[in-house]
C-alpha cells in the first residue's frame, strides 16, 4: 500500500502541468504561455511576432528550472526563478491587457476582424464581457463566422432555452395532470353525494308510505 501511494505521488509530479514553486504567480504565466505563442498567428500582433516567440521561449526555460527547483536541485537559486517569474508576469499582464484594449477597439471601430481575433485568443475574459459580444455579433452577425467562444455562447443559449422548454412543458403537464387530478377527485364527490342524496330520497319516501300506510291503516 505503501508503494502505491509514494508511486502516485510521484507521477502526479511528473505529469504535473506547471511547477510547484512559487504557483501563484507561476500558473498564471505558464497557463497563458500557448494562447500568447498563438497571437503570432494574428493579423492584430504581425508586428511583435518577435517579440512574442522570445518571450514564450524565454518562458518555457524558465519553467523547465522550475521543474528543476522542485526536483531537488541545489545548483538553481529559487530568487533568480521567481525574479525571473515577476519580470513575466508583468509581460503576460501586458499582453491581457492589450488584449483587452483592442477587443474594446474592434467594438468601437466595428472591427469584426480584430473583434474576433481578440474573443476567440483565450486572453479575453469572455465570460464578463459575454453581453458585449453577443450584442456586437447580433448587430453585425452578416460578417462574423460564431466559430470558438461565441459558437459556445449560442450552444450554451440554445440549451437554456431547451431546457426552458422542457421544464414549462413539464410544468404544463403537472399542471395539466393536477387539474386532472382535481377534477376526476370532483366527479367521484359530486357522483357519491348524488348516490347518498339519492338513496336518502329513496328512504325517505319508504317513511312516508310507512307513515301513510299507518295512518289509514292500510296492511
Amino acid at each position: 500500500m505503501q508503494k502505491i501511494f509514494i508511486f502516485s505521488i510521484l507521477m502526479s509530479f511528473l505529469f504535473a502541468q506547471n511547477p510547484r514553486v512559487y504557483t501563484a504567480i507561476g500558473d498564471n504565466i505558464y497557463n497563458n504561455i500557448e494562447a500568447i505563442n498563438n497571437l503570432t498567428n494574428l493579423s492584430a500582433y504581425s508586428y511583435d511576432k518577435e517579440k512574442i516567440t522570445k518571450y514564450v521561449a524565454d518562458v518555457k526555460v524558465n519553467k523547465e528550472l522550475g521543474f528543476n527547483i522542485e526536483s531537488g536541485n541545489k545548483k538553481i537559486s529559487p530568487v533568480i526563478y521567481l525574479k525571473k517569474l515577476r519580470e513575466f508576469d508583468k509581460i503576460n499582464k501586458n499582453f491581457i491587457k492589450k488584449i483587452e484594449l483592442n477587443f474594446e477597439k474592434s467594438l468601437k471601430d466595428k472591427n469584426t476582424v480584430l473583434f474576433l481575433e481578440m474573443v476567440n485568443s483565450k486572453l479575453l475574459d469572455t465570460k464578463a464581457k459575454q453581453k458585449d459580444i453577443m450584442d456586437f455579433y447580433i448587430k453585425h452577425q452578416e460578417a462574423i463566422n460564431p466559430m470558438g467562444v461565441i459558437q459556445g455562447f449560442l450552444d450554451d443559449d440554445a440549451e437554456l432555452r431547451r431546457r426552458q422548454a422542457y421544464c414549462l412543458a413539464a410544468k404544463k403537464r403537472e399542471e395539466a395532470a393536477r387539474v386532472k387530478h382535481i377534477r376526476e377527485k370532483d366527479k367521484a364527490e359530486d357522483e357519491a353525494r348524488n348516490k347518498r342524496l339519492t338513496k336518502e330520497l329513496i328512504q325517505k319516501k319508504k317513511e312516508i308510505r310507512e307513515y301513510q300506510k299507518k295512518e289509514l291503516n292500510i296492511d
